[in-house]
């Protein structure tokens, strides 16, 4: 945005601002409020994109606030929506507040609740912080509003061990690559009988078969480039964005021929990226919808984030689940696990007790050839010869490449 369009920008919302501080006064006597424009979440974005905060992470921030939050208010409180001239503004109270956030607790896990508790915390004290528009009154009430903060941790609503031991208990965890099969067996047979597009079936397929043998993150996935792709030695040469580093995934003999039919079939050059399907968790949660009768569909969730019956297509973080039981189930053991699964952060190369294997300890796969071959041996006992798609997979799109 130019500094003449911020200008005007701000202009406007002061003048906005302005005329909606005494009516507002007048209307909410005694009562702590502040009002949020649309397009101060719109602000909120920018001022995140400007931090360096990726862009997967961005779309949920704005999907929250945009989507998520307006929602829940037009259902519960209409009456604190509101116009002004060609915008709607939120008046956000104190009850609701309180009562949005009690809804998430009750729709999302524990981990989601304390991801959305700290985004909408962060978003007030922005609103304090950066938008100078904002009175003196309703920054003062802004203040107000974020004493609750402490009230609404996770901690203070419930025990963390106690949550965490309740969904351990209940969640599935006997994901196989069978099921992964049978994901993209569903789909696939959805596509013969023209019910789901030729892009999303062999989208899906690349991912599934992707994910659950190599052990990567569609976020991960979703950043890979053509040119980041060595055919010749069956690997990837990717970024695990979750903690800023590189990582290498040995690939399978499927997975590269996929992958290379799929390069042909979009017209891929090096310096694009490889899946093209971004959304492809939210189409697969649509097919489940299309499968299975709404009362199915909710007896295999506790929460969003704690699901206790497979439901095919599974969702796609079930694939690190499946690859992870895999080398468990063909004998892989620590600390090559923890390697093939990239469970690791910048300060412990490898989460594991430093008194077990110290000579694998700030080593690296990606820069260390010795120990990659070591990690390669280690994978090929679980995924050398595993294959995953239909038999006539390749056959049938082949004949569509022929058609067009």
């Amino acid at each position: 945005m130019m500094r003449e369009d911020v200008y005007v920008a701000d202009e406007l919302r002061r003048l906005k601002q302005q005329m909606l501080d005494t009516q507002l006064v007048r209307q909410n006597a005694g009562v702590r409020y502040i009002t949020v424009f649309e397009s101060d979440f719109d602000r909120f974005v920018e001022f995140k994109r400007d931090k360096g905060i990726t862009a997967n992470w961005l779309r949920k921030i704005e999907r929250f606030f945009k989507v998520d939050f307006i929602n829940y208010v037009e259902e519960n409180y209409p009456d604190l929506i509101r116009r002004q001239y060609d915008e709607r503004y939120i008046v956000i109270t104190r009850n609701l507040i309180v009562n949005f956030l009690r809804h998430l607790f009750r729709k999302y896990s524990y981990s989601s609740y304390e991801k959305y508790y700290h985004m909408f915390f962060d978003f007030l004290d922005f609103y304090t912080a950066f938008i100078e528009t904002v009175s003196d009154v309703e920054a003062e009430n802004a203040i107000f509003l974020k004493a609750m903060k402490k009230n609404f941790s996770p901690r203070k609503l419930v025990s963390p061990n106690k949550l965490r031991a309740e969904r351990e208990a209940r969640t599935l965890k006997d994901v196989s690559l069978e099921d992964i099969k049978k994901s993209i067996e569903v789909i696939f047979q959805l596509y013969l009988n023209e019910l789901v597009t030729d892009n999303f079936t062999l989208s899906s397929a690349l991912a599934y078969v992707v994910l659950s043998t190599t052990g990567m993150r569609f976020n991960d996935l979703q950043q890979v480039k053509v040119s980041d792709i060595d055919f010749k030695e069956k690997v990837i040469w990717g970024q695990n964005t979750k903690i800023g580093l590189p990582e290498i995934y040995f690939l399978t003999d499927e997975a590269t021929e996929l992958i290379k039919f799929y390069i042909n079939w979009y017209g891929l050059n090096n310096d694009d990226k490889l899946f093209q399907f971004v959304r492809l968790d939210e189409q697969l949660r649509k097919t489940r919808k299309k499968l299975y009768t709404p009362q199915t569909l909710a007896m295999a969730y506790i929460t969003n984030n704690t699901i206790v019956k497979k439901l095919y297509p599974l969702q796609l973080k079930f694939c690190k689940k499946a690859y992870a039981n895999r080398l468990l189930a063909k004998g892989v053991s620590e600390p090559h696990i923890s390697l093939l699964t990239h469970h690791r952060r910048k300060d412990v190369p490898v989460p594991v007790q430093k008194t077990i294997y110290e000579h694998y300890l700030n080593r690296y796969p990606h820069s260390d050839a010795g120990l990659r071959e070591e990690l390669r041996s280690m994978w090929y006992k679980a995924f050398k010869d595993v294959k995953l798609l239909p038999r006539d997979f390749f056959l049938h799109f082949q004949k569509e490449l022929i058609k067009e």
